[in-house]
């Protein structure tokens, strides 16, 4: 029933969930950088499947689709700006949470 009301079962909440942390922590941990420049998306992106438990979500702990979804959640949410080409693209921190 929880995938019928919300889209979205209860594993995968818990790991967008786990993703948003982890993006946010290695945005804080480059502080200057994220905010001033921003982290390299492919940087950003290594980092954080580095962070994920994998007997908990599997071999393929993250797949860039994930990524990219967890990221515009946190652009919505206004705390991430995505600036760049695809290829270009960098990461910056927009607020202090």
């Amino acid at each position: 029933m929880d995938v019928i009301s919300t889209g979205m079962t209860a594993l995968k909440r818990e790991k967008v969930e786990v993703l948003k942390r982890s993006v946010v922590k290695i945005l804080k941990d480059n502080d200057e950088t994220s905010r001033k420049t921003g982290l390299k998306y492919s940087m950003l992106f290594e980092e954080t499947k580095k962070t994920i438990d994998t007997p908990t979500y599997g071999q393929d702990a993250l797949t860039e689709i994930e990524f990219n979804q967890v990221l515009k959640i946190l652009e919505n949410e206004e705390v991430i700006g995505i600036y760049g080409s695809k290829k270009t693209q960098v990461v910056k921190l927009l607020e202090a949470r």
